[in-house]
């Protein structure tokens, strides 16, 4: 009986709801991290290939991954009312998330570099290669190709971290799970069917992930 009055305060309604917030999770996911790949891969070449590169941005780097997301969202908000160019919730998620996985996959792409064998590189160059097309053909395929599980788990976390945009007021899937849960008052069943929403779309990315990344090894 209990269940039973438990499910029939759900409409479905609130199943729309949950749906249209999981859209608006993958939509600020994807979006910060399609920036953050392309910002933080020439980012990563750069601290590869540059050592002045490397100890200029080693700070802002170690300062983005060790400080946790929910301060960074809070100065990026303060930072930005104060300089007078207030964002929407989606805006400032977008940056202050697609800031993290810049540096993250900067991180990744350096570490990926650095990983190619050095006798690769030196065989397109005697094969009369540039510097410019040894990269291009040989180290920046390897280089991704290395980095990409790392990226992955980068992405997976940050569609997890997106539910911290919810204090902004963006509406997406925990703060919608936090608004039925505040109607209903069930919250084994609200945030449980919330958790199993995310599980879904994690394993799903990470089912399409592994498929590509087979295929990038054939």
């Amino acid at each position: 009986m209990h269940y039973t009055a438990a499910w029939q305060q759900l409409h479905w309604s609130d199943a729309t709801y949950v749906l249209m917030a999981s859209v608006r999770t993958l939509q600020l996911s994807f979006t910060a991290v399609l920036l953050g790949t392309l910002l933080g891969i020439p980012l990563g070449l750069a601290r590869a290939l540059s050592p002045v590169m490397r100890v200029l941005t080693a700070p802002l780097v170690d300062v983005v991954r060790s400080v946790p997301m929910i301060i960074q969202l809070i100065i990026f908000d303060t930072c930005l009312s104060i300089s007078g160019w207030p964002l929407s919730a989606f805006q400032l998620g977008t940056l202050a998330l697609g800031a993290w996985m810049a540096m993250v996959t900067a991180e990744i792409v350096r570490g990926a570099y650095e990983a190619v064998t050095p006798s690769l590189r030196r065989a397109a160059r005697s094969l009369g290669m540039s510097s410019w097309q040894e990269l291009r053909v040989v180290s920046l395929p390897l280089t991704l190709r290395g980095g990409f599980p790392a990226w992955v788990g980068a992405a997976l976390c940050l569609v997890k971290d997106s539910a911290l945009v919810g204090i902004f007021g963006y509406i997406e899937l925990t703060k919608a799970g936090q608004i039925l849960n505040a109607r209903t008052h069930r919250t084994f069943l609200v945030l449980g069917g919330i958790g199993a929403t995310y599980f879904f779309i994690c394993h799903v990315i990470t089912f399409c992930t592994r498929r590509i990344e087979r295929r990038m090894a054939e």
